[in-house]
């Protein structure tokens, strides 16, 4: 299953960064917002330190996956913890090589990318086999 959280993590992460290079070079009728901070610009004084972090957590992520036990039939954990990887790590490419993050999804008063969707819905699937999990055993599973 590992394998299956590293497709998952290339697929967002390429997809990810095409419609960023996309939305970057046309005339795009949405909002386009260049952070150089974490969520929502903050650190935005510490580009040099926002993508030095950014870097050692994607990284951390990318190591959990390999130690955790994903186990061979939970595919929902899999998917999810590539879900993470892949939007953690077009986020991070972006800080590191251009010291900023492209978002260009408006939704409320913030704007986001698909990395941070994927991030989202990673953590919210992740967290959903923990708690399964957790009353599968408490019901003597």
């Amino acid at each position: 299953m590992r394998i299956l959280s590293f497709l998952v993590g290339a697929f967002i992460s390429i997809a990810d960064l095409f419609i960023k290079r996309r939305v970057s070079k046309r005339d795009y009728n949405g909002k386009v917002i260049y952070n150089k901070g974490f969520a929502h610009n903050r650190g935005d004084k510490f580009p040099k330190v926002v993508a030095a972090v950014s870097a050692g957590l994607t990284a951390g992520i990318a190591l959990f996956i390999l130690s955790d036990k994903i186990g061979k039939k939970n595919v929902l954990r899999a998917v999810s913890s590539g879900l993470v990887l892949g939007g953690a790590l077009s986020n991070s490419y972006e800080r590191v090589t251009k010291r900023r993050v492209t978002d260009y999804i408006p939704l409320g008063k913030y704007v986001y990318n698909i990395g941070d969707f994927a991030v989202y819905a990673g953590c919210a699937g992740y967290i959903a086999t923990e708690l399964t999990e957790k009353r599968g055993e408490e019901d003597g599973e």
